[in-house]
């Protein structure tokens, strides 16, 4: 039995991977009421070998039979009736946004499992991937845990760790994670045919819960320091973009890199400022060091850096980003 969500990037590949591995028969999908934009249909996405894949969640579980439940509530006792009915040995959750309560869990005769896309109990809640680049955590992993009353800290069953490097974004440690993670089916179909699953219980205190990120958490603070300033722009890559703003608009950071040149990390400048504009790229003051622009959103159009600044009028070297 498997929950997840119809739009997930992460959880609709782990359905797909239990679909597909012997030994396993997976009896129904639970899905939460779909949103406004929840279509159900086609979406492009890597299984475990990161090839990507057409899939179709709502007509491959038809052509094969899987009863789908849609559910605006997993409080509704009518859930737990149905998931009596159904006998499974385990439930799986992957990209299931939703707590399940006491009654749920006991449903499976062998476990009910989570997976996550982090080291916990470092990065629990949502978004991982985001929090993890933005905290400037050099490791994480796909992990996989039962289940209880509280989000993402039941006992760990398997643990996967993934390194996290200096240019990492966060849509490419989704894809890291989710590989690792898919990988990890097989053998927890195969742990839970022996036996009782292995729990290794967490310390919380050594994490932190974490939500899904606002429009504050990814606005630009230029006072910080330049290595500050780049994690959160390559974090928010995934979602609307890191943002600031320039001449009294808005902007989204499309593209930058960390600042290496020696002779601008020396100048003397307030937080924000522009040190140097090029064709290339326009190098903006930090805190401490600089950031390089390459690609910005400005004024709702996609657009190099250069081009926002305004070479061509000359304003750029007496601009500010703040």
């Amino acid at each position: 039995m498997v929950f997840t969500d119809l739009d997930s990037p992460f959880g609709v590949p782990h359905l797909f991977e239990l679909l597909g591995t012997p030994g396993c028969q997976v009896v129904a999908v639970v899905i939460g009421a779909p949103g406004p934009s929840e279509t159900g249909g086609v979406m492009r996405l890597p299984d475990r070998w990161g090839r990507a894949v057409l899939r179709d969640v709502l007509k491959t579980t038809t052509d094969l039979g899987v009863p789908v439940l849609q559910v605006p509530s997993v409080r509704d006792g009518t859930l737990v009736h149905a998931l009596e009915g159904l006998s499974p040995d385990l439930l799986v959750s992957a990209g299931f946004r939703r707590i399940l309560p006491r009654e749920v869990l006991n449903v499976p005769a062998c476990a009910a499992v989570n997976l996550h896309p982090s080291r916990l109990p470092r990065v629990r809640g949502r978004n991982p991937w985001f929090w993890t680049v933005a905290t400037g955590e050099t490791e994480t992993a796909a992990t996989l845990h039962h289940m209880v009353e509280e989000v993402d800290a039941g006992d760990i069953v398997f643990q996967v760790r993934v390194g996290v490097d200096a240019n990492d974004t966060a849509s490419s440690l989704q894809l890291k994670t989710t590989l690792e993670s898919l990988r990890l089916i097989a053998p927890l179909i195969e742990a839970a045919a022996q036996g009782p699953l292995p729990r290794h219980p967490q310390n919380l205190s050594d994490g932190a819960v974490f939500s899904e990120p606002s429009d504050r958490d990814r606005m630009l603070d230029w006072s910080a320091a330049a290595g500050t300033v780049h994690r959160l722009i390559r974090a928010s890559l995934l979602t609307p973009g890191a943002h600031t703003r320039f001449r009294e608009r808005g902007v989204r950071v499309l593209d930058a890199e960390l600042g290496t040149d020696p002779a601008l990390w020396a100048t003397a400048a307030p937080p924000g400022a522009v040190l140097k504009a090029t064709t290339n790229g326009v190098a903006v003051k930090a805190g401490d060091g600089h950031v390089v622009l390459r690609r910005l959103e400005y004024g709702g159009q996609p657009l190099p850096a250069a081009s926002v600044v305004g070479l061509a009028g000359g304003e750029g070297a007496h601009d500010r980003f703040c």
